[in-house]
Protein backbone atom coordinates (compact mmCIF):
# COMPACT_ATOMS: atom_id res chain seq x y z
CA UNK A 1 0.00 0.00 0.00
CA UNK A 2 1.27 3.10 -0.74
CA UNK A 3 2.51 6.06 1.49
CA UNK A 4 1.81 9.24 0.69
CA UNK A 5 5.20 11.35 1.21
CA UNK A 6 4.85 15.29 2.27
CA UNK A 7 6.22 17.91 -0.29
CA UNK A 8 8.25 19.48 3.10
CA UNK A 9 9.66 16.36 4.69
CA UNK A 10 11.57 15.59 1.28
CA UNK A 11 13.02 19.23 1.23
CA UNK A 12 14.28 18.64 4.73
CA UNK A 13 16.21 15.13 3.86
CA UNK A 14 17.94 16.33 1.01
CA UNK A 15 19.43 19.24 3.43
CA UNK A 16 20.45 16.91 6.03
CA UNK A 17 22.30 14.82 3.77
CA UNK A 18 24.08 17.60 2.18
CA UNK A 19 24.96 19.43 6.13
CA UNK A 20 26.11 15.71 6.80
CA UNK A 21 28.26 15.23 3.56
CA UNK A 22 30.16 18.73 4.49
CA UNK A 23 30.66 17.58 8.18
CA UNK A 24 32.55 14.65 7.01
CA UNK A 25 34.59 16.94 4.29
CA UNK A 26 35.78 19.18 6.80
CA UNK A 27 36.51 16.37 9.50
CA UNK A 28 38.85 14.90 7.10
CA UNK A 29 40.27 17.91 6.18
CA UNK A 30 40.88 18.73 9.98
CA UNK A 31 42.99 15.16 9.96
CA UNK A 32 44.95 15.66 6.80
CA UNK A 33 49.01 15.61 7.05
CA UNK A 34 50.46 18.17 5.02
CA UNK A 35 53.40 17.12 3.20
CA UNK A 36 55.69 19.92 1.23
CA UNK A 37 56.40 19.98 -2.29
CA UNK A 38 59.70 21.24 -3.76
CA UNK A 39 59.75 24.49 -5.83
CA UNK A 40 60.64 23.97 -9.15
CA UNK A 41 64.06 25.13 -10.29
CA UNK A 42 64.24 26.64 -13.88
CA UNK A 43 66.73 24.32 -16.30
CA UNK A 44 68.42 26.82 -19.04
CA UNK A 45 67.91 26.22 -22.12
CA UNK A 46 71.11 23.75 -23.66
CA UNK A 47 72.98 26.00 -26.20
CA UNK A 48 73.85 23.85 -28.98
CA UNK A 49 77.69 23.50 -29.18
CA UNK A 50 79.24 24.23 -32.43
CA UNK A 51 81.22 21.44 -34.30
CA UNK A 52 84.80 20.93 -32.96
CA UNK A 53 88.00 20.87 -35.33
CA UNK A 54 90.34 18.27 -35.63
CA UNK A 55 93.08 20.81 -34.68
CA UNK A 56 91.32 22.12 -31.96
CA UNK A 57 90.60 18.82 -30.63
CA UNK A 58 94.65 17.66 -30.65
CA UNK A 59 95.47 20.81 -28.65
CA UNK A 60 92.52 19.98 -26.26
CA UNK A 61 93.58 16.38 -25.79
CA UNK A 62 97.70 17.70 -25.72
CA UNK A 63 96.12 20.47 -22.83
CA UNK A 64 94.30 17.59 -20.76
CA UNK A 65 97.41 15.50 -20.95
CA UNK A 66 99.57 18.13 -19.34
CA UNK A 67 96.58 18.94 -16.76
CA UNK A 68 96.55 15.14 -15.87
CA UNK A 69 100.47 15.08 -15.86
CA UNK A 70 101.08 17.82 -13.31
CA UNK A 71 98.49 16.45 -10.79
CA UNK A 72 100.33 13.35 -11.37
CA UNK A 73 103.69 15.12 -10.77
CA UNK A 74 101.88 17.22 -7.92
CA UNK A 75 101.05 14.05 -6.42
CA UNK A 76 104.52 12.35 -6.63
CA UNK A 77 106.40 15.77 -5.18
CA UNK A 78 106.38 14.76 -1.57
CA UNK A 79 107.91 10.85 -2.02
CA UNK A 80 110.41 12.57 -4.20
CA UNK A 81 111.13 15.25 -1.40
CA UNK A 82 111.41 12.11 0.80
CA UNK A 83 113.82 10.37 -1.17
CA UNK A 84 115.71 13.14 -1.30
CA UNK A 85 116.10 13.84 2.19
CA UNK A 86 116.74 10.42 2.97
CA UNK A 87 119.87 10.21 0.07
CA UNK A 88 121.38 13.45 1.78
CA UNK A 89 121.08 11.79 5.26
CA UNK A 90 122.56 9.07 4.65
CA UNK A 91 126.32 8.68 4.81
CA UNK A 92 128.23 8.28 1.62
CA UNK A 93 130.81 5.53 1.95
CA UNK A 94 134.28 6.64 1.95
CA UNK A 95 136.36 5.48 -0.68
CA UNK A 96 139.62 3.50 0.86
CA UNK A 97 142.47 5.47 0.00
CA UNK A 98 145.28 3.75 -1.71
CA UNK A 99 148.22 3.60 0.75
CA UNK A 100 151.39 3.93 -1.98
CA UNK A 101 149.65 7.14 -3.49
CA UNK A 102 152.74 8.62 -3.62
CA UNK A 103 154.88 5.66 -4.53
CA UNK A 104 156.63 7.07 -7.61
CA UNK A 105 158.00 10.29 -9.19
CA UNK A 106 157.27 10.89 -12.85
CA UNK A 107 158.40 8.26 -15.47
CA UNK A 108 161.64 8.52 -17.44
CA UNK A 109 161.88 7.82 -20.87
CA UNK A 110 165.22 7.37 -22.05
CA UNK A 111 167.31 7.49 -25.43
CA UNK A 112 171.06 6.52 -26.33
CA UNK A 113 172.31 8.00 -29.49
CA UNK A 114 175.57 6.03 -30.68
CA UNK A 115 176.93 6.02 -27.19
CA UNK A 116 180.41 3.95 -27.25
CA UNK A 117 182.48 3.37 -23.80
CA UNK A 118 186.05 2.15 -23.47
CA UNK A 119 188.33 1.99 -20.45
CA UNK A 120 191.72 2.20 -20.90
CA UNK A 121 193.54 0.14 -18.81
CA UNK A 122 197.11 1.55 -20.25
CA UNK A 123 198.46 -1.37 -22.63
CA UNK A 124 195.24 -1.76 -23.95
CA UNK A 125 191.76 -0.48 -24.42
CA UNK A 126 188.45 -2.31 -24.00
CA UNK A 127 185.44 -1.72 -25.46
CA UNK A 128 182.13 -2.32 -23.57
CA UNK A 129 180.32 -0.67 -25.60
CA UNK A 130 180.15 0.29 -28.99
CA UNK A 131 178.01 2.40 -31.09
CA UNK A 132 174.82 1.51 -28.99
CA UNK A 133 171.25 3.53 -30.07
CA UNK A 134 168.53 2.83 -28.05
CA UNK A 135 165.09 4.14 -26.66
CA UNK A 136 163.15 3.59 -24.15
CA UNK A 137 159.38 5.26 -23.75
CA UNK A 138 158.28 6.55 -20.54
CA UNK A 139 156.62 3.82 -18.45
CA UNK A 140 158.41 0.67 -20.47
CA UNK A 141 159.28 -2.54 -19.07
CA UNK A 142 162.12 -3.35 -20.42
CA UNK A 143 164.42 -6.07 -20.06
CA UNK A 144 168.12 -6.17 -21.62
CA UNK A 145 169.54 -9.87 -22.11
CA UNK A 146 172.86 -11.11 -22.82
CA UNK A 147 176.17 -13.19 -21.93
CA UNK A 148 177.86 -11.96 -18.86
CA UNK A 149 180.80 -9.69 -20.04
CA UNK A 150 178.91 -8.03 -23.06
CA UNK A 151 178.70 -4.60 -21.40
CA UNK A 152 174.52 -5.00 -19.55
CA UNK A 153 176.09 -3.58 -16.26
CA UNK A 154 178.17 -0.32 -17.98
CA UNK A 155 174.44 0.07 -20.44
CA UNK A 156 172.74 0.27 -16.85
CA UNK A 157 175.39 3.04 -15.17
CA UNK A 158 175.29 5.01 -18.17
CA UNK A 159 171.12 5.39 -17.91
CA UNK A 160 171.64 5.85 -14.25
CA UNK A 161 174.26 8.59 -14.76
CA UNK A 162 176.94 6.78 -12.50
CA UNK A 163 179.35 6.77 -15.93
CA UNK A 164 179.76 8.88 -19.17
CA UNK A 165 180.26 7.68 -22.33
CA UNK A 166 183.35 7.99 -24.02
CA UNK A 167 181.40 9.22 -27.39
CA UNK A 168 177.96 9.57 -28.14
CA UNK A 169 174.87 11.03 -25.88
CA UNK A 170 172.59 9.74 -23.25
CA UNK A 171 169.34 11.99 -22.86
CA UNK A 172 166.97 11.05 -20.00
CA UNK A 173 163.72 12.49 -20.08
CA UNK A 174 165.13 14.76 -23.25
CA UNK A 175 168.02 16.07 -21.36
CA UNK A 176 171.47 14.87 -22.18
CA UNK A 177 173.10 13.66 -19.15
CA UNK A 178 176.40 15.00 -20.28
CA UNK A 179 175.31 18.86 -20.08
CA UNK A 180 173.86 18.64 -16.37
CA UNK A 181 175.77 20.15 -14.01
CA UNK A 182 177.42 18.26 -10.91
CA UNK A 183 174.75 19.30 -8.50
CA UNK A 184 172.09 18.53 -11.47
CA UNK A 185 173.49 15.16 -12.17
CA UNK A 186 173.68 14.24 -8.32
CA UNK A 187 169.83 15.64 -8.07
CA UNK A 188 169.22 13.39 -10.79
CA UNK A 189 170.60 9.46 -9.29
CA UNK A 190 169.15 10.99 -5.79
CA UNK A 191 165.92 11.82 -6.84
CA UNK A 192 164.73 10.67 -10.61
CA UNK A 193 166.44 7.45 -10.67
CA UNK A 194 167.17 4.33 -8.45
CA UNK A 195 168.87 1.23 -9.10
CA UNK A 196 169.09 -2.44 -7.57
CA UNK A 197 171.98 -4.27 -6.97
CA UNK A 198 172.51 -8.11 -7.44
CA UNK A 199 174.62 -8.01 -4.42
CA UNK A 200 171.96 -5.54 -2.20
CA UNK A 201 174.97 -3.49 -1.40
CA UNK A 202 173.11 -3.02 1.74
CA UNK A 203 174.93 -1.64 5.33
CA UNK A 204 175.07 -4.78 7.39
CA UNK A 205 175.03 -3.40 10.52
CA UNK A 206 171.71 -1.13 10.23
CA UNK A 207 168.53 -2.48 10.40
CA UNK A 208 166.61 -2.88 7.17
CA UNK A 209 164.44 0.58 8.61
CA UNK A 210 167.38 2.34 8.73
CA UNK A 211 168.67 1.06 5.14
CA UNK A 212 165.67 2.19 3.45
CA UNK A 213 166.04 5.91 5.65
CA UNK A 214 169.70 6.14 4.74
CA UNK A 215 168.56 8.29 0.74
CA UNK A 216 165.79 10.07 2.40
CA UNK A 217 168.37 11.46 4.94
CA UNK A 218 170.51 12.35 1.74
CA UNK A 219 167.54 14.46 0.51
CA UNK A 220 167.31 16.44 3.58
CA UNK A 221 163.87 14.97 4.67
CA UNK A 222 162.53 15.44 7.86
CA UNK A 223 163.06 12.41 10.50
CA UNK A 224 159.73 11.71 10.93
CA UNK A 225 158.29 11.47 7.73
CA UNK A 226 161.79 9.42 6.90
CA UNK A 227 160.88 6.61 9.61
CA UNK A 228 156.94 7.01 7.90
CA UNK A 229 157.47 6.52 4.47
CA UNK A 230 160.30 4.16 5.65
CA UNK A 231 157.70 2.02 7.52
CA UNK A 232 155.54 1.71 4.18
CA UNK A 233 157.66 0.82 1.81
CA UNK A 234 158.71 -2.01 3.61
CA UNK A 235 155.36 -2.87 4.37
CA UNK A 236 154.59 -2.84 0.25
CA UNK A 237 157.57 -5.47 0.16
CA UNK A 238 156.19 -7.39 2.72
CA UNK A 239 158.74 -7.05 5.22
CA UNK A 240 156.93 -5.33 8.16
CA UNK A 241 157.72 -7.60 10.59
CA UNK A 242 161.14 -7.36 10.09
CA UNK A 243 161.91 -3.82 10.33
CA UNK A 244 164.20 -3.60 13.12
CA UNK A 245 166.20 -6.64 12.13
CA UNK A 246 169.95 -6.11 11.38
CA UNK A 247 170.46 -5.63 7.28
CA UNK A 248 173.50 -8.92 7.99
CA UNK A 249 170.38 -11.30 9.70
CA UNK A 250 168.01 -11.35 6.84
CA UNK A 251 167.75 -13.88 4.13
CA UNK A 252 168.80 -12.90 0.62
CA UNK A 253 165.57 -12.66 -0.26
CA UNK A 254 164.82 -10.22 2.21
CA UNK A 255 168.14 -8.10 1.58
CA UNK A 256 166.95 -8.27 -2.27
CA UNK A 257 163.06 -6.45 -0.79
CA UNK A 258 165.11 -4.37 1.39
CA UNK A 259 166.83 -2.91 -1.63
CA UNK A 260 163.94 -2.85 -3.40
CA UNK A 261 162.23 -0.57 -0.42
CA UNK A 262 165.51 1.29 -0.53
CA UNK A 263 165.28 1.94 -4.01
CA UNK A 264 161.87 3.80 -4.27
CA UNK A 265 162.41 5.97 -0.99
CA UNK A 266 162.91 8.70 -3.23
CA UNK A 267 160.01 8.68 -5.62
CA UNK A 268 161.62 7.52 -8.75
CA UNK A 269 160.65 7.54 -12.23
CA UNK A 270 162.82 5.34 -13.39
CA UNK A 271 163.98 2.39 -11.72
CA UNK A 272 167.30 -0.01 -12.93
CA UNK A 273 167.49 -3.64 -12.19
CA UNK A 274 170.77 -4.95 -12.55
CA UNK A 275 170.81 -8.65 -11.81
CA UNK A 276 167.99 -8.46 -9.10
CA UNK A 277 167.67 -12.06 -9.11
CA UNK A 278 171.08 -13.64 -9.99
CA UNK A 279 171.43 -14.21 -5.68
CA UNK A 280 168.10 -15.74 -5.03
CA UNK A 281 166.22 -19.21 -5.53
CA UNK A 282 163.28 -19.30 -7.98
CA UNK A 283 160.54 -18.43 -4.97
CA UNK A 284 162.58 -15.37 -3.98
CA UNK A 285 162.98 -14.62 -7.68
CA UNK A 286 159.71 -14.50 -8.51
CA UNK A 287 158.28 -12.41 -5.48
CA UNK A 288 160.75 -9.90 -6.92
CA UNK A 289 160.10 -9.67 -10.39
CA UNK A 290 156.41 -9.33 -9.19
CA UNK A 291 157.52 -6.06 -7.35
CA UNK A 292 159.30 -4.76 -10.58
CA UNK A 293 155.73 -5.28 -12.43
CA UNK A 294 153.72 -4.04 -9.67
CA UNK A 295 155.84 -0.73 -10.05
CA UNK A 296 155.60 -0.96 -13.78
CA UNK A 297 151.99 -0.63 -13.91
CA UNK A 298 151.75 2.03 -11.45
CA UNK A 299 154.13 3.73 -13.87
CA UNK A 300 157.28 3.62 -13.17
CA UNK A 301 159.63 3.34 -16.42
CA UNK A 302 161.84 -0.58 -14.77
CA UNK A 303 165.14 -1.39 -17.32
CA UNK A 304 165.91 -4.80 -15.92
CA UNK A 305 169.30 -6.27 -16.79
CA UNK A 306 169.66 -10.09 -16.60
CA UNK A 307 170.89 -13.35 -18.23
CA UNK A 308 168.43 -15.57 -18.15
CA UNK A 309 165.75 -15.49 -21.04
CA UNK A 310 162.95 -16.42 -18.60
CA UNK A 311 163.54 -13.54 -16.59
CA UNK A 312 163.46 -10.91 -19.42
CA UNK A 313 160.13 -12.66 -20.07
CA UNK A 314 158.55 -10.70 -17.78
CA UNK A 315 159.20 -7.59 -19.33
CA UNK A 316 157.10 -5.93 -22.42
CA UNK A 317 160.04 -5.68 -24.26
CA UNK A 318 163.82 -7.44 -24.71
CA UNK A 319 166.94 -5.84 -25.91
CA UNK A 320 169.46 -8.61 -26.84
CA UNK A 321 173.08 -7.62 -26.41
CA UNK A 322 175.63 -9.73 -28.85
CA UNK A 323 179.43 -9.60 -28.67
CA UNK A 324 180.58 -10.20 -31.73
CA UNK A 325 184.39 -10.42 -31.37
CA UNK A 326 185.97 -11.58 -28.11
CA UNK A 327 188.40 -9.54 -26.21
CA UNK A 328 192.01 -10.63 -26.35
CA UNK A 329 194.15 -9.06 -23.36
CA UNK A 330 197.18 -9.09 -25.57
CA UNK A 331 195.59 -6.58 -27.91
CA UNK A 332 193.25 -3.80 -28.09
CA UNK A 333 189.58 -4.58 -28.62
CA UNK A 334 188.08 -4.30 -32.17
CA UNK A 335 184.99 -5.96 -31.08
CA UNK A 336 181.78 -3.89 -31.36
CA UNK A 337 178.99 -4.73 -28.85
CA UNK A 338 175.47 -3.37 -29.87
CA UNK A 339 171.65 -3.64 -28.86
CA UNK A 340 169.23 -5.46 -31.17
CA UNK A 341 165.58 -5.22 -30.03
CA UNK A 342 163.57 -8.32 -30.12
CA UNK A 343 160.20 -9.96 -29.43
Amino acid sequence: MATAVRPGEDEKGRKGRRSRARARADALADSAVTIPIAETVPVAPAVPQPSESPVAAAVRARRERKQAAAVAAAALAPRVARAAAEEVEREPEAAEPEPFHDLLGQAIGLRLDAVTREFDTGDMKVAALREVSLEIGPGEFVAVIGPSGCGKTTLLSMMGGLDQPTTGQVYAAGVALDQLSDEALADYRLQRVSTIFQTFNLVPGMSAEENVILPLTLAGVEPEERRSRARRLLELVGLEGRSRMRASRLSGGEQQKVAVARALANRPGLVLADEPTGSLDSVAGERVLNLLRDLNRRGATVVLVTHDPEVARHAQRAVRMVCRTRCSPLRACTGATRSDSVC
